[in-house]
């Protein structure tokens, strides 16, 4: 069923081939997709595990649409958006689209400008990230 074939590509070492066909697995075998699904809902996890082992594959188009279905102002699905966001500003980045990248990355740091620990190591990289695209020092 999908919910073990998602835990088996959790499972699986990121990168592996079989990662990517479980996930792939799990995704066609949930009974419906939307991106009005809520972080609790197995679905969105599918999905962005989804998107998390096509980018790991090289897959960017693929991935990028995955993530693209996490991403306002088509959808907010707190957990995965900003995540998301912060994906696509690398996949824009690794194809030369420099103010892709920095519009991602940017958008993604809006989600991530509060002092939370849970995510200083995510707002730390997105704000090196977007030093590096944009040619500016990271803001403290």
């Amino acid at each position: 069923d999908a919910l073990e074939a998602d835990l088996d590509a959790r499972m699986a070492p990121p990168g592996d081939v079989e990662s990517l066909v479980l996930a792939r697995k799990a995704y066609a075998l949930w009974p419906f997709h939307s991106n009005l699904g809520l972080d609790l809902h197995p679905e969105a996890a599918t999905r962005f595990l989804l998107a998390l082992r096509l980018q790991q594959a090289g897959q960017s188009d693929s991935a990028a649409a995955f993530f693209d279905s996490f991403a306002p102002p088509r959808t907010w699905v707190s957990t995965y958006t900003p995540r998301s966001l912060f994906a696509l500003g690398e996949l824009a980045e690794e194809r030369g689209d420099r103010a892709g990248a920095t519009a991602y990355y940017s958008h993604a740091l809006t989600f991530w400008d509060r002092d939370e620990v849970a995510v200083a190591g995510w707002r730390e990289r997105a704000k090196s990230r977007l030093a590096n695209v944009s040619g500016e020092r990271p803001p403290p």
